[in-house]
């Protein structure tokens, strides 16, 4: 998939990109929690960070968009959440894993119209 993040072409420094999407975050945490924990993961390597919540429900609506300094900063965030399942009490996060990938919009002002709307 064109969206698909693969780890040798970010350590051969042939894929640019710097805004992935993190999908399946479990709905229960708040935005703070949702700040906090990926600060963490990126350890101070992100500019910018998007977390779209759902209007209606004033929960988190289960992804970010994350824009970090360098591609190479994707690593260890891919590496910690890609592919597994949260251990949180959330029957939908439970059940699928969480997913780590390129944004398919690689611009920041353009996303945060995208959500804004």
């Amino acid at each position: 998939s064109l969206f698909e993040i693969t780890p040798q072409a970010i350590r051969d420094q042939t894929d640019p990109r710097t805004i992935i999407m993190i999908r399946c975050i479990p709905k229960h945490l708040d935005r703070d929690q949702c700040v906090q924990w990926l600060l963490e993961l990126l350890q101070g390597r992100c500019t910018t960070m998007i977390l779209p919540t759902l209007r209606n429900r004033h929960a988190n609506a289960g992804l970010a968009y994350v824009h970090v300094t360098t591609p190479d900063a994707i690593l260890p965030v891919f590496d910690a959440l890609h592919g597994k399942l949260w251990s949180e009490p959330d029957a939908v996060a439970k059940r699928r894993p969480v997913e780590v990938v390129y944004a398919k919009i690689q611009d920041m002002a353009a996303l945060k119209t995208k959500w804004m709307q």
